[in-house]
């Protein structure tokens, strides 16, 4: 997978018609985002974004642990614990780790998912213009990979629903263009009024 990367310039993705995007998905090159069924899209927004809350969570859960099995009376360490834990909580609600695109008869659903919490977007017909998905990379002590999804309403306004700032590539660039073409399609056909 490593060997299908980007170009280092930005990349701004439209829906161009090609004839690479009537072949089946499984024949395109990806890498983040999967296509599980034939109207949703999977995006991975990486493990770590999953495992971070627990690892949180365990430490400061572990501060209160030990003030209290060691009864050291120090409240400074059983709060600091505390705040550690509640932390891991936030984390647990608002920190996003996998995203869905549903493409509904008429409509499109953006699914944010966290441990905790589903957050559903309802995009309805005659609402959407296009997506937009851009890269770029920003050369400095260590590249930095810059994904941008953003959701293009018939009033003009933009709404972006991703955006990562990863260090290494995280999607490749056949999978984001057969992404966005599918979307628009989707948006052109069956979502226009």
């Amino acid at each position: 997978m490593n060997n299908y990367p980007l170009q280092s310039e930005t990349l701004n993705v439209q829906p161009i018609p090609q004839n690479q995007y009537y072949k089946p998905y499984s024949l395109v090159q990806h890498k983040g985002i999967f296509q599980t069924e034939n109207n949703t899209f999977y995006i991975s927004l990486g493990c770590c974004v999953k495992v971070t809350p627990y690892i949180i969570f365990l430490i400061g859960f572990s501060f209160m642990i030990i003030n209290i099995l060691f009864v050291t009376g120090n409240i400074l360490l059983f709060i600091f614990g505390l705040f550690i834990t509640a932390v891991s909580m936030i984390f647990c609600y608002a920190g996003y780790h996998s995203m869905f695109i549903v493409l509904g008869s008429n409509n499109l659903n953006v699914i944010h998912k966290s441990i905790c919490l589903k957050d559903i977007t309802t995009y309805k017909p005659g609402e959407l213009e296009r997506i937009d998905f851009t890269y770029s990379a920003v050369e400095g002590n260590k590249t930095s990979h810059i994904y941008d999804l953003k959701v293009v309403k018939k009033n003009g306004n933009t709404e972006s629903i991703l955006y990562l700032n990863s260090k290494s590539i995280r999607f490749t660039q056949d999978e984001m263009e057969y992404f966005v073409y599918t979307i628009n399609t989707h948006i052109q056909t069956k979502m226009r009024v």
